[in-house]
């Protein structure tokens, strides 16, 4: 096993379980704004430790890594992370018209 590898999955995978085990909000220096970029930089982290290494990583790994990515998934839950997606999919239930409104000028 990797041990860079290793060592970032494991800082990743220990912030993401403090985040679980405590209520955020409840802590007066937490910080939503600062909070969110951090857990989207942990998920762009893995994506690319997951493109760049996919070859190399062990089943261990790849177990730690699964378990990250439902803990990325429950922590934006539970903190009820904005996510675009899903503001454009309600937006444009039928998807997103390319071609001009008819209105237009």
């Amino acid at each position: 096993m990797n041990k860079t590898i290793k060592e970032q999955l494991d800082k990743m995978e220990k912030r993401l379980d403090e985040a679980l085990d405590n209520d955020l909000f409840n802590d007066s220096e937490f910080d939503m704004d600062n909070f969110q970029p951090e857990v989207c930089s942990i998920e762009r982290e893995l994506n690319g430790i997951l493109e760049f290494n996919r070859e190399h990583l062990q089943f261990p790994e790849l177990e730690q890594i699964c378990s990250i990515q439902k803990k990325i998934k429950q922590v934006k839950d539970e903190y009820e992370f904005y996510d675009p997606e899903y503001e454009r999919s309600v937006m444009f239930p039928n998807g997103e018209d390319e071609e001009e409104d008819d209105f237009a000028f």
